[in-house]
């Protein structure tokens, strides 16, 4: 997404990132002025990242944000957000620590356990909202 430099181009860009984000299908990666503008919109979390992008990125000391190198530049500190198709997506809160800043985290390898996580996070939910007495 870009814009032709003009103000109200720049203007539309900014109005319309967040909502963007809520569409499915839509992801993207972003990283300062970018995910500044981004804040509320659906988080993937850094354990499902290299699934999605089916690409090695590095944990860093949260569990929405990750580290990986891009070609000329280096290792980059990004977060993903959106929908990507079939992955999870949603609040901050819900992602798991995938483990020590700087490990290796590959396809394939966290994304049933962030699934499992979710999975009993729901469970808790509807059970608790079940005990509720909302008569």
């Amino acid at each position: 997404m870009g814009s032709d430099g003009s103000v109200d181009g720049k203007n539309f860009i900014k109005g319309n990132l967040k909502e963007i984000f809520h569409k499915d299908d839509f992801y993207g990666e972003v990283s300062h002025a970018v995910e500044r503008l981004t804040q509320g919109s659906p988080v993937v979390c850094a354990v499902i990242v290299p699934d999605v992008l089916q690409k090695v990125v590095y944990a860093t000391n949260d569990a929405i944000h990750y580290a990986r190198n891009l070609a000329g530049i280096g290792k980059v500190v990004k977060k993903l957000i959106g929908n990507p198709g079939s992955f999870p997506s949603g609040s901050p809160n819900a992602c798991p620590l995938p483990g020590e800043p700087g490990i290796e985290l590959k396809p394939g390898e966290m994304v049933k356990t962030a699934r499992s996580k979710w999975a009993h996070e729901v469970e808790l939910s509807e059970h608790f909202s079940n005990m509720l007495d909302l008569d």
